[in-house]
Order: structure tokens, then C-alpha cells, then sequence
């Protein structure tokens, strides 16, 4: 055959992004095999068991960023790429890649286009599925089956990329890429498709995990691959994936493709049975699949200087790969030792059904740089080969590859069952390459988000830096024809690389431009309206660089210069385009009304023509005064020669007429007839406070004087006469006899009268006196112009000098609150620019505004451009991967347990020494010290281990103290956002943060109630407002915070104190669910005051923690001994001494009110226990309380606020008075508080936890010496789980527990119970009755999951008999109830965007942006949404909006705009129009954001002593 050629390619593997990294790593000798962590390995679920094993190898080829997908640009739900293979999804990554680096767009390629590709087997079923049957539930079996079938690869490629040849999977194990190669050969070869894709995928999961080495396997014994050494035991495991590009080589020649390499030949077979066993190689079949190549490739053996082998290292495997080499090689040549071999494994491990197609794109870099790379490992040669009489040696290290002929090279890949592959390489033929026919060239670059079109030009910008040898003109070829175009565009138009570089990262209004389409647009077609214009826009050389460099525009200005010759007398090209020092006076002929119409009408027809020549016509045009000639010619009305010898006699008649003056004047066309002189026209309504007044020059002048006494802006203008005014009244017979004699036709294109303001109508046009009014009358341009802006898709292409007609369109668009999309086709007179440059820049424009450029049209037909690789789309990849599961083992289920017995949890502290792996670099630390200088001691260690530390005290305001010591006022969440605002400008934005705030002395001299209000600010205000002004300033980096407490967690019995401390756990809980970039842990320490003698072994611990990238959520020492928290089920038994129970008789106080479980609780205890009962009920919920549970001698209901000591103290009186005693009491108050972290304050805060924190402690003073046989309090599993929008039950909820241990330690028997949902618990779904779907969750979960009265008081029964102080109730599995709870985090939920469906462009309300803040909060919350338009006056929360994405809302837009825009404010205004008012309210105009950002850029071009000297020298 003659040949395939290589056109692109596209792959990723261990070590390196794409092919370029690859090939650095390649002949550099990089070994991009990595080395596991027990901690990794453990996060892979690798046994402890297996990683203690001997033979077990902690080491593999990872791919990295496996994990990401851009699955928006894709167009995946994200549940759908969750559930789909990586390798799917890395091989349509790697798919698209390879188009773009072969130069193409597959919407825009005539032919079909093939794919064929495998991919390897992995546990993507099996552990990550299976692990996950709810989403499989919720998503279907065949959306599943397809997203984890190899089955659908190919076809998945073919459906999303709209390709239409070919779509095979191939499965062949090891050698599935070099099949696919095949195969698309043969595809092609049979003309099944005009271009293919081939390749493989492959992607282990879960990613970093080891192997157990086994003897006589294939697998590595020390993690390394020894290929063709004496060393040699196998390979090891590798990842990557690649994909190229093939076609014809006759077609890829005539298409001007860059080809990489020539596919000469290619053959697969099979080895049959013929061998020692099913996985074992076989000589003769390898040697018959390359003996078939070769023949297939008609080439020699020892033209084949290079062979890259399969090369699996093993002792087996290695021998008889060569063996089988040299059996083809012998048959031809006896040479020895003139062949190199290599094996890409050494590099980057087995790559599966990589592997084969890793090789060939190693072969190709190879023969391009003319280099062959070292392969790794090799000292002295396997003893079973004998090299030294063979064909062949091994390359160990870089060299030059030299060849008497054209390089060649082998590629094998052999697959465990024995389908061999093989293919025959040589080097890329010469390619004649024509100049380019302009030196300027339009770059384009387009996105779907703007984030990634920035990036696009940074990749472009440093590839035009090292590529120097790619023709501009090339790149600009390849940039139009090779991408798909997207809705963020930009362009710039340069001359030379190094221009081009530059330009893509500035904004040069001259050079570059960019914008957005709203969503559809870049689907829809624009119209594009010519506009031309009159005069006043003329100069001498409008257009020379266009009349030397295009045919087109030269040639009608030739032939209309030629037909103008006898009218004017001369030839218009000596005044249009002077000899070099007549420029002057060509200026001076051209201010001569007679020249100035001829010469604008021929350039302006002249320039019409070149863009209807390159695929650009008009769908509407639109003429200022003279401009109207050519509208009307080139509709039909005149032919050429006709409208020449009309504008002619036009310009000749005016000539003769007296001479006048014209004024400009800022005001509307009402206001202006109202004081407008008997003795002056108006000649022009240009906008809606701009008009044009026309007249003697006396009147004029007498005029402009009358107004600036008024102080009305006006403006004369350089006119030779009074056009359209009454002194133009001396020619209108002559002219209309003029006009008689010529043919006037009915219009074929429409286009506007500038008399009636509207279209023109074929009787206008063809009425001789229409022509004589259009030179007397006003033009009434701002009437054409409203006329045009009621169609939203039209641009207005001003084809003629200057930009003076796309001004005033804008002016008009813009009074009414339009926009409108402004192009000029030449420069302004004033601005000093290449005709070509700014023709290109007008071809930008069009296409950033939306409108189809033909590209071809830009090139002459004599001019071969080739496609060239450049940088491809960056892809903006998230993380889609589902929780894995140990095969075998299923995921707890979620269902309701039925025996309450298997309900109960228990938190359990278990030694686990430290073993994380120290930090690898330092990192950039914020720590909060505590009082008493434990945290100062820790800060030292920090930095003495070389951190970067920012410290911060608590002050009474915020203050730079010293070198990163700052002072901060821990009530002020205002303080918090100063200290970030300032750490993110020095550069000093934390990636840790340790708190020590909440460290306290033990005093017992405080009650809790007083202590309460100071642990608050301490600690959960100050992790809360930390929360808050991290998200204000928009960071979305990670953070990790250690949050270091003091005896606040039970862990060796008895060391709890100060509990009021406990409510931080709840924002240590919740934070890291509202806010994806936070994490936190706590460690807490035995360290009852600041100077205790075991203070130095805490300040060690502490730090040791704190260098480690240890992850544990909860961590606490005692002594020297480190602890771990645990949650382990637990059977309840009764303790006999320890244990209550319920007692007929007894006396019980119940708090809680008018709360459900509270009422339930009560009854239980009258009805079924025979209790007395005390209900203690708020004073407005008592009459329901007395009406829900009745009369009864037994029951006594009382009114208090049980947060008031007083009230409670009363209460026990009463109860003493009423019963004679009390014996137990079951705090029940309920949790009010909800809704995001981020608008809360603390008086919200307090609101939310006063029942129940306050309340206990209130309660626990009032009754300071009693005798109680218990105390129950009602906690929640939320302090276990946590919630979004449950901070406050978290933090109380963690809280009572620490309280009920607290009390027990120091004799009062107290039980918290940690209940999960009731099935009455309805005060949630109450406050959801906004969101339906939320509310009818809710309801089912409760429904589904709650608890009965009976089940709950007979766990209750089973909790006060057990003794345990702490009792966690959960009628679900709580592990699988804690990782469920990661579904419904704040990353969770932001990445789900909002349903596509919610989109309103089309509906008959939508409002598009209007203004530029407008469309830049629209592009935000589309972002946000993950949809393309929203309309301006659309509600924010009935679009699907919630406080979560608000937050993420408010920040984007206070770092956009630099505006303070508080959340109240959003809640008000909830629009994006709203919202772009409140911007332009509090924020800086555009002029002084610019000002803003030359003062920074000037004040970063200072050095020090600058500085100092200007400070100097204002003072």
C-alpha cells in the first residue's frame, strides 16, 4: 500500500499531559512509575493484610487527573459521568485532542470519519457501582450498563462527536490499541472512511495500587521494568491512553495535513494453539504478524533501523520476542547488531490496551525529531538472547537515529491470548510549502466558558514561543479551519509570531477583540446590515493596502475610476492614491464636494464587493446621505455606470452652489424644531440628542452663538456646503432631469430610505423627484436605525472609512436599552493602522459576533496551507468518581433496620499512632493563639521546621502588630474579612489554618451559664466568621484547618469540662458541608491550663499533628498516647448499677413545650408508665400544650422561659409543691435553628441554640443539689452527621452530649440520647413549602426512616438501663448515613448545577442583557447554573436558586465588580438586573476601574526607592 498517514495525535500517560511532555520524558530517560503510601493504598481499600505482605509492590504507572472530566463540555449530566468508566471517558478527551491536533473540526469535514479504540478491563463495576446500587437505581440499568461497558466506547466517541464512519471496540487485551490501528488502516484502505481514529484506554481502579508479585508471573519484583536485561522479572502495571489520526496518504498530502509519520504496513494475527499454554507468547505467530507487515509495507528488513518492541521484561516473553524479530530479519539480511530496540514499558509500565498505541506515538516522536530515546534499565543483556549474532541491540541511551535512507521502524504489541500486532513505520515525506499572500494574519481562538478561552490563549501564546518554525499564516489556517467554534470567542490579527504572542494576552483595541454569544447564538444565523457611509469620512489612501494586496477591491476601483474619467475630468485614482509627496494636495482636491461623493461611493461599492467575494453579504443595508447611492446600486436600483454619472453630476451641481456651513448640535430632533430659526434647516437626525442643522454661514454662526449662551453643546463641521438645506434648492431641476434620464429599477435587496426613515419601497426607488427630495430633506438615520434594532440578530458592518455610522447606531441602541453589535471595515483617518490589519480585525469581529466566515475565502486560490499542530481545547475537568466498595462486599444499605435493638452507636476512642507522611513542602499557615501562649510555643515549631505562619491575637481592633502578627477583635465578622482581604494581597492566603481560640483554663468559679456567651466567641463564632470572610473573598482554593481544644472530648473518663466549649464541634461538623474548599479536624489535648507540667509534651503533639498530612476527623491525646474516634454499633444491656429505669409513680419534668416528641414523651409517661409529669411549656404555647395532652391529676403544666435560671428555679419549686419531689427530668426542647452559614450571625445563632444549650444550662443550676435519679437529654444524630443549614443542631446536639458526660463524672447520672428523625418531625418540611421537592424528600425520608412512639421510648427504656452517657439512635446503618450525607454537601450540590430545562431564552418574557454588568452577572449565574441564558428580571430562587449557589453568586460578583454587596441586599433583589443595579450603585464607573488599574500597574512598575522618593516628595 502506499501508505496512512498520521496526521494528529493525542495521549496522556503517567508523567506526562500529552505527547510533547511524553516525548521530553522519553528522551530524557524519565521512569514515570510512582511509589504508593500505606495511606494511598489504604484509600484504594488494599487490605491491611496484602500491604503487610512481603511480595507486595507499592508501586504503579498512575495517569494522572484520571478522575476529571469535563463533562459540560461534553455535554454529561454530572451523575451521568459519575457513572461512566474513566476510560471512557479519558478516550473522548483524548478523541477530541487528536482532531484538533490534526487540524480539524469534525462538523466541518465533508467525509466520514472512523473511530476504533479499546479499553482494559478494570473494577469500575465491581467497586464503584456495585458499591452504589442507589445511583444505579436512580440513573437505570442500560444508562449504567453503558456507562461501564468497554462495548460502547467507540460508538460513545461517534454520537458525541457527530462522526459517521466506522465505530468499532476492539478487545484484543494487550495489543487492543495497535488492532484498532489496524483496523482503521483497512477501514481506510477499503475507503469505508475517509479518516479514523484509533487507540486505547487505560485506567486501573481504584488508581495507586500495588500488585502481589508472584514468581514466573509477568509482574515486576522490584517495581521496575528491566526490558531485554539479564535483571529482568516482568513488567510493571501502567496507565495512559492515546488516540491518533490517520488518513490516506494521497489525502493528507492534497489536504495540506501536517503528517507526523507514514504507516507503511500493518498485520494481526493469532498464535492458535501452538504454544506452551493460553497466556504464553509463540515464536512463530509474532514472526508471521511482522513478516506480513513487512510485506504489506514492501520494504526491506534492514531498511528498518528501529523496532519498538512489546517488551514485557519477563523471562519468558523477552527471548521469544526477538527470536521471532530475528527469524523475519534473517530471512533478508545477515547484518548484525544495526537495529535498535526499545520498549516504552521501561518508561511508563504496562499500559493494557494502551500500551500498543503508547509505542507507536513513541516511534512517531521518534522519527520526527530524527532521536532515538533511551529504553530503561538495561546493563547487560538476558542470557537467552544472544544479541551479539542477532540483528538487533538495545538503545540505552539518547541518540541521533541516522539512516542511508528514509528512517523505518517496527512496532509490536502482543496480547495475552495471542492476537499479535505489528506495524511498519517511516519517517514523514518532504512537503512543498507556498508563501503566505498577505503578511498579516487573524488568529482565532473560541470556549465554552471564558475561564477555559483564557487558557486557551495562554497555551497558544507560549506554543507560538517555542515554535517558531510553524508560518503564522499556517497557524491562522489552522486556528479558522481545525475548531469548532465556541460561544466565548477572541481574536487577534498579527504579523509575526512574537506580535501574535503578545497580543493574545493584552486587549488592544486596534489588534484584538473578544466576546460571548448568549446560548443558541453561536447556533443561530446573524444578519449582517451594511452600513455606508456619507460625507466627512473621506481621506486620501482610504484603502491603498486593500487596493494593492486584493483583486477584487482593485479591480472595481479600477473599473470605477475608469467609468468616472469623462464625468469628472480625471482619473479619481490620483486623488484616492497620490505619488508620494502629492498627498497633500490629493487632500485638498478631496474636500471638493465633486471628488468627495465620486471617491466615497467607488470605495465603499468597491469595498461591498470584496466582502460579498469572501461569503460576506448583506441582509439589510442602510446608507448615510450619498451612502444611500451605493445601498441602492448594489440593490438594483441603478446599474454602475448609471449610479456614477448620478453621484458625479450630484457632487458637480453642489459644487456650483453657493457655499455653506453645518452644525451639530446635542439635542433631540423636538427640542431642536422648537428654537430651530426660519433661515437654517435641519439636514440630519442621527440619534435621539444628535441632529445636524444646515444653512448660510452668517445664520450658522448666529445660531451656534444663541446656543452656547444656553449651554447646549454644539459642533461645526468641516463641510464645504450647506447640505440638505434649502441652499441646496438652485439645483434640484437639474438634477431631477438628470435623473429622468436614467433607468431606475425596483430594488432586489432591501435597504432604508433615509426620507421616510423606514424601508425603502419600490415606488420610491423608482421615482425619479424621490431622488430630489433624499438631496433637500433631513436624514433620518435615527429613524433607520430604530427601524433595524428590532431584529436582535443583525450586525452592523459600516463598509466605508471610518467608524462614524457604527457610533451612532450605538448611540441610538443605547437610548433605548438595545445593544448592537458595531464593525468598521478601514480604519478612522486618525488612527494609524494597515488597511490589511484592519480589514482582518473587522473579519474578527463578525466572527466574535456570531457571524459564518468562509474561511477559504481568505486565502488566494494559489495559496497551499498546511494544518498545523497546535495547543488543543483545555478541557476544565471536575472530579466525577462514586465512593468505592471492596468487591465482594456491598454498601450498608440505607433502609430502616426493623429490630430496634440494632439501632444503637457508640462513640469509641481507639489508639492509632500517628503514621501520615509529614508535609512534602512547606505551606502557607494562618494560626488564631489562645491567651495563655500554648499556641506561641507551637507557632515556634512550625516555623522552626520552615512555615510560612501569619499569627493573629485576639485585640479590640484589627491591626498589623509586627511582621505577620496581626491583632483582630474576635466579635467582628468585618475584622475577619479585613485580615484575609490583606493576607490575599501580600500573597499570604492560608492553605492551613491552626486554631487554638478555644483553649481554656479549668474554673469551676463560673457557672456555665456565665461562661457561656465568652466560650461562643471563642470558638464557634470565630470559626464561623473564618467560614464567612474566606468565601467574601471569593477563595476557592483548599484550606485545611486543625481546630486544637483542651478536655473537651471523654476520652479516658472524667476529663470533660467547660461543655459550653462543645457547640464549635457542630461548625467543625458542618463547615466542610457548606463549604467544598474547607476541611476540618480536631485534636484535643490534656491540658487543664497553659503552664502545666505536661504543656511541653502538648506543644510537641500539637505540632507533630500539624505537620502531617494526617485525616482523621477527630484525634485526642492523653499522656503520650494518641487516640482516634470511632462510631461502632453497639447491643445495650443493663448495667445493674449503673443503668435506670421508668418508674410507675415517679416524678418526671419534661421540657420541650409544644414540640411533637415532647407531647409524645409526656403521654408515654402518663399512659404507659403511670408517671406524674411536670410539662414546662413557653407561656404562648401553653393553652395548646393543656389542650393536646388534657386534664389529669397526674399532669401539671406550667409556663417558662427555660432559658431563665429564675423561671426554672420556680418551676422546681412548683413541682416540689405539686408532687412532693422530683425524680427524673428529660430535657426535650426542640431545634429551631436552619438556613446556610453563611448569613448567620450571632444572634441568629443564639436564637437556634438557646432551648436547648441555654436551656440545659439553665436548668442544670436550678438544679444544683437535687437528688435526681437521672437526667435525659434530647440530643441528635445531626452532631454525628452534621447537615447543610444545620449548624445549630449540630452545635448544640454535641454539646449535650459533652454535658451529659460532664454531669455524670461529677454524680448526677446523665443520659444524651442522640435520636434520629421522628416520624412526626415536621418543622422542616414546614419551613420548605417553597420547594416542593425538597419538602416532598423530606417527607418520604421521614415517612421511610422515622420513628414510632413505641420504637423510640422502648430504645429509650433500653439507653437508661444500659448506664452509657452517650447513645447514638439511628434506625438506619449511621456509616452509610454519614456517607450518604457527602450527596447532599455544598460541592455535592454545586456541581450539579441547575436542570437545563430552566432556561427562558425563546419564552415570550425573556429579557437578554442589556448592559455589559448585565451580561457579566448573567455569565456568572450561567456558570453557576451550568445553563447558557437566564433573563434579566428572572427570580434568582424561582429559577431553582438556593443560598448555597447564592453565596458562591455574591462572591463572584464582589470580586468581578470590587463592590461590597452585602447578602441582604441579594435577598431584595434577587435578579440579575436587580443585582446590576445595585453594582452600578455602589461600585466605580468603567473609567475609574481603568484609571484604577493603570495607578496598580504603574505602582507595580516601582521599585522601593521609587516608592520612597515620591512619597517623599508629597509630603
Amino acid at each position: 500500500m502506499e501508505g496512512i498517514a498520521i496526521i494528529g495525535m493525542s495521549g496522556r500517560f503517567p508523567g506526562a499531559e500529552n505527547v510533547d511532555a511524553f516525548w521530553e520524558n522519553l528522551k530524557n530517560g524519565v521512569e514515570s512509575i510512582s511509589t504508593f503510601t500505606d495511606e494511598e493504598l489504604k484509600a484504594a481499600l488494599v487490605s491491611e493484610q496484602l500491604l503487610q505482605h512481603p511480595n507486595y509492590v507499592k508501586r504503579g504507572g498512575v495517569l494522572a487527573g484520571a478522575d476529571r472530566f469535563d463533562a459540560e463540555f461534553f455535554g454529561y449530566t454530572p451523575r451521568e459521568a459519575e457513572i461512566t468508566d474513566p476510560q471512557q471517558r479519558v478516550f473522548l478527551e483524548a478523541a477530541w485532542g487528536a482532531l484538533e491536533h490534526a487540524g480539524y473540526d469534525a462538523e466541518r469535514y465533508a467525509g466520514a470519519i472512523g473511530v476504533f479504540g479499546g479499553a482494559a478491563s478494570n473494577r469500575h463495576e465491581t467497586m464503584y457501582l456495585a458499591a452504589n446500587q442507589d445511583v444505579v437505581a436512580a440513573m437505570g440499568p442500560l444508562q449504567a450498563l453503558m456507562g461501564v461497558s468497554r462495548d460502547f466506547l467507540a460508538t460513545r466517541v461517534s454520537y458525541k462527536l457527530n462522526l459517521t464512519g466506522p465505530a468499532a471496540t476492539v478487545l484484543t487485551a494487550c495489543s487492543t490499541g495497535l488492532v484498532a490501528v489496524h483496523q482503521a488502516c483497512q477501514s481506510l484502505l477499503m475507503y469505508e472512511c475517509d479518516m479514523a481514529l484509533a487507540g486505547g484506554a487505560a485506567v486501573t481502579l481504584p488508581q495507586k495500587q500495588g500488585y502481589l508479585y508472584q514468581e514466573g508471573g509477568i509482574m515486576s519484583l522490584d517495581g521496575h521494568c528491566r526490558t531485554f536485561d539479564e535483571a529482568a522479572k516482568g513488567t510493571v502495571p501502567g496507565e495512559g491512553v492515546g488516540v491518533v489520526v490517520l488518513k490516506r496518504l494521497e489525502d493528507a498530502l492534497a489536504d495540506g495535513d501536517t503528517i507526523h509519520a507514514v504507516i507503511k504496513g500493518t498485520a494481526i494475527n493469532n498464535d492458535g494453539s501452538m504454544k506452551v499454554g493460553y497466556t504464553a507468547p509463540s515464536t512463530d505467530g509474532q514472526a508471521q504478524a511482522i513478516a506480513q507487515a513487512q510485506l504489506m509495507a514492501g520494504v526491506e528488513p534492514d531498511s528498518i533501523s528501529y523496532v519498538e518492541a512489546h517488551g514485557t521484561a519477563t523471562v519468558l516473553g523477552d527471548p521469544i520476542e526477538v527470536a521471532a524479530l530475528t527469524q523475519v530479519f534473517r530471512n533478508k539480511t545477515d547484518r548484525e547488531q544495526f537495529c535498535a530496540l526499545g520498549s516504552v514499558k521501561s518508561n511508563i509500565g504496562h499500559a493494557d490496551a494502551a500500551a500498543g498505541v503508547a509505542g507507536l506515538i513513541k516511534t512517531v516522536m521518534a522519527l520526527k525529531h530524527k532521536q532515538l530515546p533511551p529504553s530503561l534499565h538495561f546493563e547487560k543483556g538476558n542470557p537467552g538472547i544472544p544479541f551479539a549474532s542477532s540483528p538487533f541491540y538495545v538503545n540505552h541511551e539518547l541518540k541521533e537515529w541516522q539512516s542511508d535512507g528514509p528512517r523505518r521502524a517496527g512496532v509490536s504489541s502482543f496480547g495475552i491470548g495471542g492476537t499479535n500486532a505489528h506495524v511498519v513505520l517511516e519517517e514523514a515525506p518532504q512537503v512543498e510549502v507556498s508563501a503566505a499572500n498577505s503578511e498579516h494574519q487573524l488568529l482565532v481562538l473560541s470556549a465554552k466558558t471564558s475561564s477555559a478561552l483564557e487558557t486557551a490563549a495562554q497555551n497558544l501564546q507560549a506554543h507560538l514561543e517555542t515554535h517558531a518554525e510553524q508560518a503564522l499564516a499556517d497557524v491562522a489556517y489552522t486556528l479558522q479551519k481545525g475548531r469548532k467554534a465556541f460561544s466565548h470567542r477572541k481574536f487577534a490579527v498579527a504579523s509575526s509570531p512574537e506580535e501574535a504572542a503578545t497580543l493574545l494576552l493584552t486587549s488592544d483595541d486596534a489588534l484584538t477583540g473578544s466576546g460571548s454569544l448568549a446560548a443558541g447564538e453561536e447556533e443561530l444565523e446573524c444578519s449582517v446590515v451594511f452600513l455606508f457611509p456619507g460625507q466627512g469620512a473621506q481621506y486620501v489612501n482610504m484603502g491603498r493596502d486593500l487596493y494593492q494586496a486584493e483583486a477584487v477591491f482593485r479591480d472595481h476601483v479600477d473599473r470605477a475610476a475608469e467609468l468616472l474619467t469623462p464625468h469628472l475630468g480625471l482619473d479619481l485614482r490620483t486623488v484616492l492614491y497620490p505619488a508620494q509627496g502629492q498627498e497633500a494636495a490629493a487632500q485638498e482636491q478631496l474636500t471638493q464636494t465633486r471628488l468627495t461623493q465620486p471617491a466615497l461611493f467607488v470605495i465603499e461599492y468597491a469595498l461591498a464587493q470584496l466582502w460579498q467575494a469572501k461569503g460576506i453579504s448583506p441582509k439589510a443595508m442602510l446608507g448615510h446621505s450619498i451612502g444611500e447611492y451605493v445601498a441602492a446600486c448594489l440593490a438594483g436600483v441603478f446599474t454602475l455606470e448609471a449610479a456614477l454619472e448620478l453621484v458625479a453630476a450630484r457632487g458637480a451641481m453642489m459644487q456650483e452652489l453657493p457655499s455653506g456651513s453645518m452644525l451639530a448640535v446635542i439635542l433631540s430632533e423636538e427640542k431642536l424644531r422648537a428654537i430651530l430659526p426660519a433661515n437654517l434647516s435641519l439636514a440630519a437626525v442621527n440619534g435621539p440628542n444628535a441632529c445636524v442643522v444646515s444653512g448660510e454661514h452668517e445664520a450658522v454662526a448666529a445660531f451656534e452663538a444663541e446656543l452656547e449662551q444656553q449651554n447646549i453643546s454644539s459642533r461645526r463641521l468641516e463641510t464645504s456646503h450647506a447640505f440638505h438645506s434649502a441652499m441646496m434648492e438652485p439645483m434640484l431641476a437639474a438634477f431631477l432631469a438628470k435623473v429622468k434620464k436614467v433607468k431606475l429599477n425596483a430594488p432586489q435587496l432591501p435597504y432604508l430610505s433615509n426620507v421616510s426613515g423606514t424601508w425603502i419601497t419600490a415606488e420610491q426607488a423608482t421615482d425619479p423627484a424621490y431622488w430630489v427630495t433624499h438631496l433637500r430633506e433631513a436624514v433620518r438615520f435615527a429613524d433607520n436605525v430604530q427601524e433595524l434594532l428590532g431584529n436582535a440578530s443583525h450586525v452592523y458592518l459600516e463598509v466605508g472609512p471610518g467608524n462614524a455610522l457604527g457610533k451612532m447606531v450605538k448611540q441610538t441602541a443605547m437610548a433605548v436599552q438595545g445593544k448592537a453589535y458595531t464593525i468598521a471595515t478601514l480604519r478612522h483617518r486618525n488612527e494609524e493602522l494597515h488597511d490589511a490589519k484592519a480589514w482582518l480585525r473587522a473579519v474578527g469581529q463578525l466572527w466574535v459576533s456570531g457571524v459564518d466566515i468562509d474561511w477559504n475565502s481568505l486565502y488566494g486560490e494559489a495559496e497551499q496551507r498546511l494544518r498545523v499542530p497546535l495547543p488543543t481545547y483545555p478541557f476544565e475537568g471536575k472530579s466525577y468518581m462514586l465512593q468505592p466498595g471492596v468487591p465482594g462486599t456491598s454498601k450498608p444499605s440505607l433502609a430502616k433496620q426493623k429490630n430496634v435493638a440494632d439501632w444503637y452507636y457508640v462513640p469509641v476512642w481507639k489508639q492509632g499512632h500517628l503514621t501520615a507522611a509529614a508535609l512534602e513542602a512547606p505551606k502557607r499557615w494562618l494560626v488564631f493563639l489562645d491567651d495563655a501562649g500554648f499556641g506561641a510555643e507551637v507557632v515556634k515549631e512550625l516555623t522552626a521546621e520552615g512555615q510560612e505562619v501569619v499569627a493573629v491575637m485576639a485585640d479590640d481592633h484589627f491591626s498589623r502588630l509586627e511582621d505577620n502578627v496581626y491583632g483582630l477583635d474576635l466579635r467582628s465578622r468585618e475584622q475577619y474579612g479585613e485580615l484575609l482581604k490583606e493576607l490575599q494581597l501580600a500573597g499570604q492566603m492560608p492553605e492551613r489554618i491552626a486554631h487554638f481560640g478555644a483553649l481554656s483554663e479549668l474554673d469551676d468559679s463560673d457557672t456555665g451559664l456565665d461562661r457561656l456567651e465568652a466560650a461562643q466567641e471563642r470558638g464557634l463564632h470565630s470559626l464561623v466568621y473564618l467560614a464567612q470572610a474566606i468565601t467574601d473573598q471569593g477563595w476557592t482554593e483548599p484550606v485545611e484547618i486543625t481546630v486544637i481544644t483542651n478536655n473537651l472530648q471523654e476520652v479516658t473518663g472524667g476529663e470533660v469540662f467547660a461543655p459550653e466549649r462543645a457547640t464549635l464541634l457542630g461548625a467543625c461538623k458542618v463547615i466542610p458541608q457548606e463549604y467544598p474548599a474547607l476541611s476540618i479536624r480536631t485534636l484535643d489535648l490534656n491540658l487543664p491550663y497553659a503552664d502545666a507540667p505536661q504543656a511541653a509534651d502538648c506543644v510537641e503533639q500539637a505540632a507533630e499533628e500539624l505537620l502531617s498530612q494526617a485525616t482523621e476527623e477527630h484525634v485526642a491525646y492523653r499522656g503520650h498516647t494518641r487516640f482516634v474516634q470511632t462510631l461502632e454499633k453497639t447491643a445495650l444491656l443493663h448495667a445493674s448499677k449503673r443503668g435506670r429505669a421508668l418508674r410507675q409513680g415517679a416524678v418526671y419534668l419534661v421540657t420541650g413545650g409544644a414540640e411533637d416528641t415532647a407531647l409524645q414523651l409526656t403521654r408515654h409517661l402518663l399512659q404507659t408508665v403511670g408517671a406524674k409529669v411536670v410539662h414546662v411549656a413557653a407561656e404562648e404555647e401553653l393553652a395548646a400544650v393543656e389542650l393536646h395532652l388534657g386534664s389529669s391529676a397526674d399532669l401539671l403544666c406550667i409556663s417558662a422561659d427555660i432559658t431563665q435560671l429564675g423561671q426554672m428555679q420556680a418551676v422546681i419549686g412548683q413541682t416540689r409543691a405539686q408532687f412532693g419531689g422530683l425524680n427524673g427530668v428529660f430535657h426535650a426542647a426542640g431545634n429551631r435553628g436552619m438556613g446556610m452559614m453563611q448569613f448567620k450571625t450571632p444572634d441568629a445563632i443564639a436564637a437556634g441554640l438557646d432551648e436547648k444549650v441555654k436551656g440545659a444550662l439553665a436548668l442544670d443550676a436550678a438544679l444544683a443539689g437535687e437528688e435526681l435519679e437521672f437526667v435525659v437529654l434530647f440530643s441528635s444524630t445531626t452532631g454525628v452527621v452534621g447537615g447543610l443549614g444545620a449548624l445549630e443542631n449540630a452545635a448544640a446536639s454535641l454539646f449535650l452530649d459533652r454535658l451529659a458526660r460532664c454531669n455524670t463524672a461529677h454524680g448526677t447520672r446523665t443520659f444524651a440520647i442522640d435520636w434520629s428523625i421522628w416520624k412526626w418531625e415536621t418543622w422542616l418540611e414546614e419551613r420548605m413549602e417553597n420547594n416542593p421537592a425538597v419538602q416532598a424528600h423530606m417527607k418520604q425520608m421521614r415517612e421511610e426512616f422515622g420513628m414510632t412512639r413505641a420504637e423510640g421510648m422502648a430504645a429509650l427504656a433500653a439507653v437508661l438501663g444500659s448506664g452509657l452517657s452517650q447513645v447514638i439512635v439511628s434506625t438506619q446503618d449511621l456509616h452509610a448515613v454519614i456517607d450518604n450525607q457527602q450527596a447532599y454537601t455544598m460541592g455535592a450540590f454545586s456541581q450539579g448545577g441547575v436542570d437545563a430545562s430552566l432556561r427562558k431564552e425563546g419564552d415570550a418574557d425573556y429579557v437578554a442583557p442589556r448592559n455589559e454588568t448585565e451580561e457579566k452577572i448573567a455569565g456568572i449565574l450561567g456558570e453557576l447554573f451550568g445553563v447558557g441564558s437566564v433573563s434579566v428580571l428572572d427570580n434568582f430562587f424561582e429559577l431553582g436558586g438556593n443560598s448555597l449557589l447564592a453565596i458562591q453568586l455574591v462572591a463572584r460578583i464582589r470580586q468581578e465588580f470590587m463592590v461590597e454587596l452585602p447578602m441582604d441586599e441579594f435577598f431584595a433583589a434577587p435578579t440579575i438586573a436587580g443585582l446590576a443595579e445595585r453594582v452600578a450603585q455602589t461600585g466605580l464607573a468603567q473609567d475609574e476601574l481603568d484609571e484604577l488599574e493603570r495607578l496598580l500597574g504603574e505602582i507595580e512598575d516601582l521599585d522601593l526607592d521609587e516608592v520612597t522618593a515620591r512619597l517623599l516628595s508629597e509630603q
